[in-house]
């Protein structure tokens, strides 16, 4: 469907857009005009506080174009698409009456959300109020009058608009993603075109790849960037250099070795064989062994490939000067050895001391473990080890055996995680299985805590980034680091940040989506790291069945997704809200009494007048007749007015209303509807701060049993969210924020830095659907998750689907751009 077509209001092509009819009043075109002017006096009505915030670049005017493609320039504001005609709007947040009367310390406007009923209701809502008090009677007959007034007034403005659908979101990105999945979306080089006339599959290596320099006719230049998706690191199934032992007799005789780092090519070509020696690979650390102390090494490696009854042993010296990608294959060669044997020399604290007695004791060596285990590049090799034991070398103790430790022990000694990482022993050990999701969550939630820096007895203060800018690794190595335990890895890319490399690493492999579903993911505080993939509610990844496809990466650590349904949110006031009702008897009368009144009331005046003027007594009755029964109507209208909006309802117009703060339900319905008939209901457990009890109704037979319903209550009713929410307002610099679903009746409480300005179905779990409420960025066309609520499956037939979107996950507040004066 056209965007242009979504925007005039037309529902999914693919769903049904037969209603229940409204009635005559509501079919009126008057009613609309009626409408817009109505509307447009009361936001007018209503003051806007200005915002005490102001970004430093909003003076600089950024280019941007709608989803109908209109081009403009717009300055750095808070804004939204507006769902009627897709253009950008600043953002105005409604807020209630406690959080408007407060400094605005955001940056965007505040309005205090106001009454959308018509008079004629408020006055009907009056009445019902006083009942029961002495003056009931006269108020009745004071707005019998009031309403006679206003009878040429449409009685609602409430109208269907997109045909019954929640308003629509209409985004439009139309950027270049920095990695597509498919070759052909990927950006050109300046001043070229890209495109595919022919492509060939060639094998090389045993890497697949679309070779495109052959085509007939095509031009090399427009070849996408090599480190696109389709870029992989080629695994080595034999390393290419080994140190060898070679046997020679010194002057007294005895046979001894000594190290010769060599070509395993040439070790091949010297000794007429096919295959590889046989090798030791040695685990250690430059914190235990720095550059002057290397013959001790290769001393002790010595030893432990002699004691393995081996003759060649691998190193890191043994990668390539002119291949530093080699760093990277290191886990193939954990792999393809025989053994592998740490070797360690003193503790870090006695680097410079030298030798302590303790050195050589259990609790040395316990600490030794441990450094090694916190360490991102000697973890994998700890993971990867074959067999079921590995051996430890000491400096000092050349001469003794080595210490032999069951590899689970290891888990247990050197790892903070052994839950975790004992998992991922055990799944390469072969004892246990872990699922594609499982591995990649769980390897991920353990190499974020280990360490890319040199192991100096102390916590290092400098940040990655800084440590990155230095030379020292690049920050995308954990991920990196992690492709070593995968079957597929992607080249390593300077320029990737640590989320953009597991993204590539996570496309490249089968990892059952993990990313969609990581999108799903309502983290449990703003602070959380998204390395460790724990969700509000619990619920593990695997629970989340994604809706959405990946189809790219995006700068600045977005991800661009496509398959989603959204709707857009209205922020600015509440709205009327139409119903959908069937046909009733008692509406219809109460309809043409409602109508019929003013006929017979004029008609009553007109024929008195005439039987005053002829002085016929039988025009005289008749007139008074007509009169009298117009002014007992009359009398009844309120009743035929509440009559006319009574009745069950089959549901209403699909709106997401939100507000800055926390309005009672009866306040919330008040404003909406004027009245409080129960129609609202809380979220038992759509939010995080959701809350529900269990009531018991009673049949009314005496066969019946009990029966336990589900109640969502007021959040704001517990004392211990009370407390969780003026916690993360104060610490945390959250907003209390309210979403108001008109299609299910719902109200969701929840906590955020920004008003979503939509909801994005990306995935579903436990019966609900995983609505991602966004923020928008203009600038960049991303937009930014803030919130994840649970909503009823029964939405998604009242949602249209939402273009290719750029997604991030979460806005870097306070930085670059987003400065604030």
């Amino acid at each position: 469907m056209s965007s242009y077509n979504l925007l005039r209001g037309a529902g999914p092509a693919d769903e049904s857009n037969t209603y229940i009819e409204m009635g005559p009043i509501q079919e009126k075109v008057i009613t609309n005009v009626y409408n817009n002017i109505r509307q447009s006096f009361r936001f007018q009505s209503k003051p806007i506080k200005e915002p005490l915030k102001r970004y430093i670049g909003q003076d600089i005017k950024y280019p941007f174009i709608d989803a109908i493609g209109r081009e403009m320039a717009v300055p750095l504001k808070d804004s939204y698409l507006s769902p009627s005609h897709g253009k950008l709007r600043e953002l105005i947040v409604q807020a209630s009456d406690e959080c408007f009367s407060q400094p605005n310390d955001t940056t965007w406007g505040r309005r205090q959300s106001g009454n959308t009923s018509t008079w004629t209701m408020r006055m009907i809502g009056s009445l019902d109020e006083a009942k029961g008090s002495g003056m009931y009677v006269l108020q009745w007959i004071g707005t019998s009058l009031a309403l006679s007034v206003t009878l040429w007034v449409p009685i609602s403005s409430a109208y269907i608009r997109w045909n019954g659908h929640y308003a629509p979101f209409p985004y439009s990105y139309h950027g270049y993603p920095k990695a597509a999945r498919n070759v052909l979306e990927e950006q050109p080089q300046k001043g070229k075109t890209l495109t595919i006339v022919h492509a060939q599959e060639s094998e090389t290596d045993g890497l697949v790849e679309v070779d495109m320099s052959q085509t007939k006719g095509f031009d090399k230049s427009t070849a996408p960037a090599p480190l696109s998706l389709g870029s992989r690191l080629q695994r080595r199934l034999r390393p290419p250099r080994l140190v060898i032992l070679e046997e020679f007799e010194d002057e007294s005789g005895t046979t001894r070795y000594r190290p010769r780092e060599m070509d395993t090519a040439q070790w091949r070509l010297e000794n007429k064989t096919d295959t590889d020696p046989e090798y030791l690979f040695i685990c250690y650390t430059r914190d235990h062994f720095p550059p002057s102390d290397v013959q001790r090494l290769h001393l002790l490696a010595m030893k432990a490939t002699l004691d393995a009854e081996l003759r060649a042993y691998w190193l890191d010296s043994c990668i390539p000067e002119n291949d530093q990608k080699d760093l990277y294959r290191i886990p193939d060669y954990v792999r393809q050895a025989s053994r592998v044997a740490i070797v360690r020399g003193h503790l870090p604290k006695s680097l410079q001391s030298g030798y302590e007695e303790d050195d050589f004791g259990p609790e040395a060596l316990t600490q030794m473990l441990q450094v090694l285990g916190q360490r991102v590049w000697t973890f994998p090799e700890i993971i990867l080890a074959p067999g079921d034991h590995i051996y430890v070398y000491t400096k000092g103790m050349e001469m003794e055996e080595g210490k032999r430790i069951p590899k689970m022990q290891i888990a247990d000694i050197a790892f903070q995680d052994a839950e975790f990482s004992g998992d991922l022993i055990n799944h390469f050990r072969g004892t246990i299985h872990l699922s594609r999701l499982e591995l990649v969550a769980t390897a991920l939630r353990c190499f974020h805590t280990r360490r890319l820096q040199r192991w100096t007895g102390e916590q290092d203060q400098k940040t990655n980034q800084q440590r990155s800018h230095e030379g020292h690794f690049l920050k995308g190595d954990r991920a990196y680091a992690l492709a070593g335990l995968l079957r597929v890895r992607p080249t390593a890319d300077e320029t990737d940040s640590e989320f953009q490399a597991f993204a590539r690493l996570s496309l490249a492999n089968d990892s059952d989506q993990i990313l969609e579903r990581f999108i799903c993911m309502q983290p449990k505080s703003s602070t959380q790291s998204w390395q460790t993939l724990q969700d509000a509610w619990n619920v593990p990844l695997w629970d989340i069945l994604p809706t959405c496809q990946i189809s790219a990466i995006g700068e600045e650590n977005t991800v661009i997704i496509d398959g989603a349904r959204g709707a857009a949110v209205r922020w600015k006031s509440f709205a009327p809200v139409a119903e959908f009702k069937g046909f009733s008897w008692k509406r219809w009368f109460s309809s043409g009494f409602i109508h019929g009144i003013p006929v017979l009331f004029w008609f009553g005046v007109l024929i008195l007048i005439a039987a005053g003027a002829s002085g016929i007594p039988a025009a005289l009755a008749v007139g008074g007749l007509f009169f009298a029964v117009a002014l007992l109507l009359l009398f009844l209208l309120p009743k035929f007015i509440n009559n006319l909006y009574s009745g069950k309802v089959y549901g209403h117009q699909a709106w997401l209303f939100g507000f800055e703060g926390y309005m009672t339900m009866d306040q919330i319905e008040r404003k909406i509807w004027h009245t409080r008939q129960g129609r609202l209901k809380w979220s038992p457990y759509g939010s995080p701060l959701s809350a529900h009890r269990a009531i018991k109704i009673v049949g009314g037979t005496a066969e019946s049993r009990e029966s336990t319903h589900v109640e969502g209550v007021d959040p704001m009713s517990d004392p211990g969210i009370v407390q969780h929410v003026n916690y993360a307002m104060k610490q945390d610099g959250l907003r209390l924020f309210t979403i108001v679903d008109t299609a299910t009746m719902t109200v969701f409480l929840f906590l955020a830095k920004r008003p979503p300005v939509a909801f994005l179905i990306c995935g579903q779990e436990g019966g609900m659907q995983r609505a991602v409420g966004v923020s928008y960025d203009h600038t960049t066309e991303t937009v930014q998750r803030e919130i994840v609520l649970r909503m009823e499956t029964t939405i998604l037939n009242r949602m249209s689907r939402v273009p290719r979107c750029r997604i991030g996950f979460g806005r870097q507040e306070g930085e670059g751009k987003w400065r604030t004066n």
